[in-house]
C-alpha cells in the first residue's frame, strides 16, 4: 500500500495563517492488540477549530484512533499530543485531561436510572465541581439547543433512539469541551432519525475542534474541512472533501468510494 497522500492547504499571509501548533498531533503512532496491529505509523495534525471526518471500511482503526485521542486507549509507539498534553506521560491526570474533551458513542451510553437532566449534569458536577444550579441551567440550555427541551425529566427508556443520541450530544457539550469526538453517532439509527441527529451535529459543532468517525459520506463532505481515509490501520489519503470524493489519488480510496457510488 502506498504512503498517505496529504494535500497541503493554500498559502496564507502571516495574519491569516492557521495556528501552527495542532491541538491534536499524532507522530508515528502505533497501537497493537496482542500481536494484531490496529494502528500503524499514524502521523496526523489537527488544527484548533478544524473539523475532521475519519472514513474507511469497518475494522480499519478509525474508532481506535478516536479512543486514543481521549486516552481510552494507550498508544504503544510514537507520540500523541492532545491539548498540549503528551498522552504517554505517566503523570498525566486522565480525569482532568478528559474534562476538556466531549465524546459521543455509537450506543448513547446513558445511565438508565437517571433522568435526562441528571445524565447531563452529572459530569459537570463531579468533574468540574460546578454547582448544581449552574449545571442545571446549562443542561436546560443544551437540551433546547438539541431540540428536546421538554425531555429534561424523562428517563432514557422513554426516548427514541434519535432523542437518546441528542441527549448524548448535550451531555458531551455540558463540559464546554475544546474537542468533540463522535464515533459513528448515527450507526444505530434509522434514516429519518439519522438525518435529525446529523442536523443537530451540524448546528453544535461550530467553534469546536471536531473529529468524527462516519460512514455518512454526504454529511462528511458537508461538515468536514478535511477527510482522512484509513485502511488496514494506516492513513491512506487526506485532503479537502471535494478533492477526496471527486478525485481520489490512491487506488484504495477509489475502491472504497466506488462502493458508495455504484
Amino acid at each position: 500500500m502506498s504512503s498517505a497522500v496529504s494535500r497541503l492547504p493554500e498559502e496564507h499571509s502571516p495574519s491569516e495563517r492557521p495556528e501552527v501548533t495542532p491541538i491534536i498531533q499524532f507522530d508515528g503512532v502505533g497501537k497493537h492488540y496482542g500481536n494484531l496491529p490496529v494502528l500503524e505509523n499514524i502521523s496526523l495534525g489537527i488544527r484548533r477549530g478544524e473539523h475532521i471526518a475519519l472514513i474507511g471500511p469497518s475494522g480499519c482503526g478509525k474508532t481506535t484512533l478516536l479512543r486514543c485521542i481521549n486516552a481510552l486507549e494507550r498508544v504503544d509507539s510514537g507520540v500523541l499530543m492532545v491539548n498540549g498534553q503528551d498522552l504517554s506521560d505517566p503523570t498525566l491526570d486522565v480525569n482532568r485531561f478528559r474534562a476538556r474533551i466531549g465524546l459521543v458513542f455509537q450506543q448513547y451510553n446513558l445511565f438508565p436510572h437517571l433522568t435526562v437532566l441528571e445524565n447531563i449534569v452529572l459530569a459537570p458536577m463531579k468533574v468540574r465541581k460546578t454547582p448544581r444550579s449552574l449545571a442545571t441551567e446549562r443542561a436546560h440550555q443544551l437540551l433546547k439547543q438539541v431540540g428536546i427541551g421538554d425531555k429534561a425529566h424523562v428517563y432514557p427508556d422513554k426516548l427514541s433512539g434519535g432523542q437518546k443520541q441528542r441527549v448524548a450530544i448535550a451531555r458531551a457539550l455540558a463540559l464546554d469541551p475544546d474537542i468533540l469526538l463522535l464515533d459513528e453517532p448515527t450507526s444505530a439509527l434509522d434514516p429519518p432519525m439519522s438525518k435529525e441527529v446529523l442536523s443537530v451535529i451540524a448546528d453544535v459543532q461550530k467553534g469546536m475542534t471536531v473529529v468524527m468517525v462516519t460512514h455518512e459520506l454526504r454529511f462528511a463532505a458537508q461538515m468536514a474541512d478535511r477527510l482522512v481515509y484509513m485502511e488496514g490501520g494506516r492513513i491512506v489519503e487526506t485532503g479537502p472533501p471535494g478533492e477526496i470524493l471527486k478525485n481520489p489519488q490512491e487506488d484504495a480510496t477509489r475502491r472504497y468510494l466506488d462502493i458508495f457510488n455504484s
